[in-house]
C-alpha cells in the first residue's frame, strides 16, 4: 500500500508539474504577442509628412475650385462679350419697287438671315438664293449696325415674250413665269429655237434700234427651224427677209418704208425681201370708201 500511494503521489506531480508548463507557455506567448501588437511611437517627421500630404490635398482642392470659378465666370462674360461684339440679327428691311416679285417666296428666305450672328451672315449664299426668284434682277445686301439687315431688290424689266411662257428683259436675258398671256400680251413676240435664242434676241434689239426714230412698233420676230428671218410690224405688213443677207435687206425695207404712205401700209399684208432686185408686196387687205366701195 504504502508504494501504491507513493507512485499515486508521484504521478499527480507530474501532471501538476506538466499542467504548470503548459500555463507557463501560454503565459510567455501571450506577453510575446501583446509585445508585438504594441504600437510604436510616431515621429515628428512623420506626422510632418501626413500634414503636409493634406495641406497639399487642400491646395490642390481649392486651386481646381478656384479655376472651375473663374472658368465659368470668363464663359459667362465670354456670352455677354459675343452678344456685344456680335449681336444676333433681329429684324430685316426690304427696300425697292416690287411689282412682280412673290413677296411670299421672298420671305421664306430673308427669314433665314433673322437670330443669325451678325459677322456670321453668309452674304454671298443668300444673295445668290434670291437672285434665283424669277423676276429679281439684282439684290444688294447691307448690314446695319448692330442688329439690323437691309435687302434692296431690283426687279426685271420684261421687253418682249419668249414663246408661250418666257420673257425677254431688257438685259437680253430669258426668264419663264407662271402665264404671260393677258398681262404681257402688248410685248413684241420673239419665236424661235432655244438654241438660237441669244442670235434672236440680238436681232431683235437691233431692229427695234434701228426703227425706234420712225414710230415702228415691232410686233413679232420670228427664226425658222430652217434659219428664214421674218417679222410682223404693228399696224402693218409682214416682212420676209428670209435666210441670208440680213442687214442689207434690214436697210432696204429702213429706205422703202419712207417711200410709202401710212394710209398704203395699211393695206399691204406682206413684203418679201428675197429678191435681189425687188420686193415682191401681196396680200393687199381689202379696203372700202365710205360708200361701201373697195378703193
Amino acid at each position: 500500500m504504502a508504494i501504491g500511494a507513493k507512485n499515486s503521489y508521484s504521478a499527480k506531480r507530474t501532471k501538476a508539474e506538466k499542467r504548470q508548463k503548459r500555463l507557463s507557455f501560454r503565459n510567455r506567448k501571450r506577453q510575446s504577442n501583446g509585445a508585438s501588437q504594441k504600437v510604436k511611437p510616431v515621429s515628428a517627421t512623420s506626422r510632418l509628412r501626413v500634414v503636409f500630404s493634406f495641406s497639399k490635398f487642400l491646395y490642390r482642392t481649392g486651386v481646381v475650385g478656384v479655376c472651375a470659378v473663374i472658368a465659368l465666370y470668363v464663359y459667362d462674360k465670354r456670352i455677354v462679350v459675343n452678344d456685344f461684339v456680335n449681336p444676333t440679327v433681329s429684324g430685316v428691311a426690304v427696300a425697292g419697287e416690287l411689282k412682280n416679285v412673290d413677296r411670299k417666296e421672298l420671305r421664306v428666305l430673308l427669314e433665314g438671315l433673322v437670330n443669325q450672328r451678325y459677322f456670321e451672315l453668309d452674304i454671298e449664299h443668300m444673295s445668290e438664293n434670291i437672285r434665283n426668284i424669277p423676276w429679281v434682277a439684282d439684290v444688294q445686301i447691307r448690314k446695319k449696325w448692330p442688329e439690323q439687315v437691309q435687302v434692296i431688290v431690283s426687279e426685271k424689266t420684261p421687253i418682249a415674250r419668249w414663246g408661250t411662257s418666257g420673257l425677254v428683259d431688257n438685259q437680253g436675258e430669258i426668264f419663264y413665269v407662271d402665264s404671260t398671256d393677258s398681262e404681257f400680251i402688248h410685248l413684241p413676240l420673239l419665236q424661235g429655237p432655244d438654241s438660237e435664242s441669244s442670235v434672236l434676241i440680238d436681232k431683235f434689239l437691233l431692229i427695234v434700234k434701228r426703227f425706234e426714230s420712225k414710230s415702228i412698233v415691232i410686233e413679232q420676230v420670228s427664226l425658222s427651224a430652217t434659219g428664214s428671218w421674218s417679222m410682223r410690224i404693228a399696224g402693218g405688213p409682214k416682212v420676209i427677209l428670209g435666210k441670208s443677207q440680213f442687214d442689207k435687206r434690214l436697210n432696204r425695207l429702213f429706205t422703202l418704208w419712207d417711200t410709202i404712205e401710212n394710209q398704203r401700209l395699211a393695206t399691204i399684208g406682206a413684203m418679201d425681201f428675197r429678191y435681189s432686185n425687188g420686193v415682191a408686196v401681196s396680200e393687199w387687205k381689202d379696203q372700202t370708201n365710205d360708200y361701201g366701195v373697195r378703193r
